[in-house]
């Protein structure tokens, strides 16, 4: 049986680690938590085509622009709150390296916009005026940030932040 073009890049192209660094700006409305940031990430894949010797990394970064809101439950000093959101990215660069249906490799680049959703649950312990929290995640490309005739990627990405928050405490008259 021949093997479809979808098939051959099923078998040569692997889910690989991605580097993510944000910085978030939080506002919290009695237990509403709102969020808005700017992040950096990336997303890819490892490629091996045996049959034309190509083997490498396809690379895709992006600067975002994440909003979440959430819901936060306090008990004592902990705190556990679930947040959803949207995020808008701009491609920084990337290319990657495609099979075609004539077995070459095309180089395709990256769509200069893209967008994300995101859910997380947020773990945390607080110690006036900071706050230590565990936040694993997740976030799902909502569109294909590659796309060609042959070629429309989704990407998911599974990770945690950990990390420290520093609450303000505005003073009132």
């Amino acid at each position: 049986f021949p093997v479809t073009i979808s098939q051959a890049r099923k078998a040569a192209e692997r889910a690989t680690s991605s580097l993510d660094m944000a910085l978030f700006y939080r506002l919290q409305d009695s237990h509403w938590l709102y969020q808005i940031g700017l992040s950096y990430n990336e997303w890819g894949e490892q490629i091996v085509y045996p049959f034309n010797s190509l083997d490498g990394t396809n690379r895709y970064r992006y600067l975002n622009l994440p909003v979440m809101a959430g819901y936060q439950w306090t008990k004592n000093k902990v705190s556990l709150s679930p947040m959803i959101g949207l995020s808008a990215g701009l491609k920084l660069n990337g290319k990657g390296y495609y099979l075609m249906p004539d077995n070459g490799v095309d180089i395709i680049e990256a769509q200069p916009y893209t967008a994300s959703g995101i859910a997380q649950i947020e773990l945390a312990y607080h110690l006036n005026p900071f706050i230590f929290h565990f936040t694993p995640g997740i976030r799902s490309s909502i569109f294909s940030p590659v796309k060609s005739a042959y070629t429309k990627n989704h990407y998911q990405a599974l990770g945690c932040q950990i990390g420290i928050i520093y609450r303000f405490e505005g003073k009132t008259n």
